[in-house]
């Protein structure tokens, strides 16, 4: 691959990143107020309001918000495209011959079905459709767990991208303590756990911070000679 086309996929996931923070802080100081915990809170709440929140067209405190809504579904789309891209391009960075590929196939076939989950979160705010968007929470977060994880095992491996492997560990374990509260509360019975939407922003910026860190590996020149894994 020329070094020209090479950059492509790291410049759109950087950009994808770029899209996803400017739409949700958008999104956010649009947000007219309220959260799971406190209805009648006004304006966004960093640390209390979910991502998913923002969704809304009517906001937890009862007002309306269109724009908000709407730059929100714009930022996560976004980020999806970039999420696809980078665990479509991860498996260039693992190393180990024969023994990578099916690593490689896991990262890329959970990476996609985790996007495409998310795509329906994002279409199925939970005002409107509260049981479909738990659904599509798990259908993305499950696959996109799994897919980690993999990542993890096979960037560790190797010390060029020890790091990179830091960080997807990082982001399974907070994301997969998150999931379970999350999972905890869907019974009614802790209707209201204040840590799930800080763990969230955790969650997220290690994702983030992963998604980069995958980039700016793969814009490397010294990549283009590392060992890949073999296309299927």
């Amino acid at each position: 691959m020329s070094r020209p086309r090479a950059h492509l996929g790291p410049l759109f996931i950087g950009g994808s990143i770029a899209c996803f923070v400017a739409g949700m802080g958008l999104a956010m100081a649009a947000y007219p107020g309220g959260t799971w915990c406190d209805r009648g809170a006004m304006g966004h709440d960093f640390l209390h309001n979910f991502f998913c929140d923002l969704l809304h067209d009517v906001a937890l405190n009862g007002q309306a918000s269109p724009l908000a809504a709407a730059s929100a579904r714009l930022a996560m789309l976004a980020l999806l495209a970039g999420v696809l891209v980078t665990y479509a391009l991860a498996p260039r960075l693992f190393v180990g011959g024969p023994r990578a590929v099916p690593a490689g196939h896991a990262v890329r076939g959970f990476g996609s079905m985790c996007a495409l989950g998310g795509v329906g979160v994002a279409f199925t705010p939970s005002n409107h459709h509260p049981t479909l968007h738990s659904v599509f929470v798990f259908v993305a977060t499950v696959p996109g767990l799994v897919a980690l994880i993999a990542a993890s095992l096979a960037l560790l491996r190797a010390r060029a991208t020890r790091g990179v492997g830091a960080l997807s560990t990082a982001a399974v374990l907070v994301g997969g303590v998150d999931a379970w509260l999350y999972a905890r509360q869907l019974d009614g019975s802790h209707p209201c756990e204040v840590a799930l939407p800080a763990l969230e922003r955790v969650a997220a910026a290690l994702l983030l911070a992963w998604m980069a860190s995958v980039a700016w590996q793969l814009a490397r020149p010294a990549v283009s000679r590392a060992p890949q894994v073999p296309r299927a």
